[in-house]
């Protein structure tokens, strides 16, 4: 199951469960993942040697919000770390504010929630709970009207572009479109957010709609570069060369400092055995960025497709040393 890796500093969901329900809370985390949302699963977050107990404890009390997943299954168990997650995430509601959701029921099945008394009179049974066995999508809309409440409104299109912005960069392209959305609503010739706009559609792999977004901020900025390189990475994924060359070149001419264009036509140019043409391209943009392993990579598939093979080492060997140091600076090492 495809998870977040999370730090002390990172907000999460705690997702609380037994094994026996590991097909149905897997699927629970998928969709919230798929949202943007951070889960902490135990058997995902545990790091080997860690003292679980305590890992698990600060796990719930740091968790933005606590997922308690309850089905039959849990009822026909006699012991289960299960509970001693949700003892301590009672710990944690009695000094939480009343008037805030923190802890979440769900019902896997048909079953009951546990009526376990959380203060004031009021036990677990006294929080609203959503039963996904009902109905999937809509009790996943339920929840995620809590974990995620409607964002305020902004005032300014810019203003919603940024937030779009900040929202793609979390991989939240769901709301990254939604902002865009509403950035256009406010200034329907805002270039910007369309090529924005574009790039979230590209990553959610709908092409189509992401070409018309880029056609349409090309439209209305002939001269922002940006839209033409995205719909020449489509054009050439969709082995349109031609069209690809066309839109990589004009963004060059906007703007002959932007390197994704040169490194681009190098594939393109490669792709189509023209391997003097692409090493032409390839060189400019390692000349423009000459502290990219990725680049130096890249030229170095052109030369062995080309059949100079030594060049091909050369460039080759460059790339792991960039990344060899790369890494020890990252590590703060110290080279022999």
């Amino acid at each position: 199951m495809k998870h977040f890796e999370e730090t002390q500093e990172t907000q999460h969901v705690f997702i609380s469960y037994i094994r026996k329900n590991k097909d149905e809370v897997d699927r629970l985390c998928e969709e919230l993942i798929s949202r943007g949302i951070k889960v902490w699963v135990d058997r995902q977050d545990l790091a080997p040697g860690k003292r679980w107990k305590k890992e698990i404890r600060k796990a719930i009390h740091e968790g933005t919000f606590f997922i308690a997943c309850f089905s039959k299954e849990y009822y026909e168990c006699e012991k289960t770390h299960m509970n001693e997650e949700v003892t301590v995430a009672v710990e944690e509601i009695r000094q939480r504010r009343t008037d805030q959701a923190w802890f979440i029921p769900v019902k896997l099945n048909e079953c009951e929630i546990p009526n376990r008394n959380i203060g004031g009179g009021e036990t677990l049974r006294d929080l609203q709970c959503t039963a996904l066995y009902e109905d999937w999508e809509d009790g996943i809309q339920r929840i995620l009207k809590v974990l995620q409440p409607e964002p305020p409104e902004l005032k300014s299109a810019e203003e919603y572009n940024k937030r779009g912005e900040a929202y793609y960069k979390e991989g939240n392209l769901d709301s990254a479109i939604a902002d865009y959305d509403k950035a256009i609503a406010l200034d329907p010739d805002f270039h910007e957010a369309y090529n924005n706009r574009g790039n979230a559609y590209r990553d959610k792999e709908d092409f189509d709609r992401a070409i018309y977004e880029y056609t349409m901020a090309i439209e209305l900025a002939p001269e922002y570069p940006y839209p033409y390189n995205g719909r020449g990475d489509i054009y050439k994924d969709r082995g349109e060369f031609d069209k690809a060359i066309k839109d990589y070149k004009k963004a060059i001419k906007l703007k002959p400092d932007y390197v994704p264009p040169y490194n681009r036509l190098s594939e393109v140019y490669c792709k189509r055995q023209e391997f003097d043409r692409a090493i032409k391209y390839s060189a400019k943009a390692i000349e423009l960025k000459p502290n990219s392993p990725t680049l130096y990579n890249n030229r170095g598939i052109i030369y062995r497709h080309k059949g100079e093979y030594d060049r091909a080492i050369a460039d080759y060997t460059k790339a792991i040393e960039m990344e060899r140091d790369t890494k020890a600076m990252e590590l703060d090492l110290e080279l022999p």
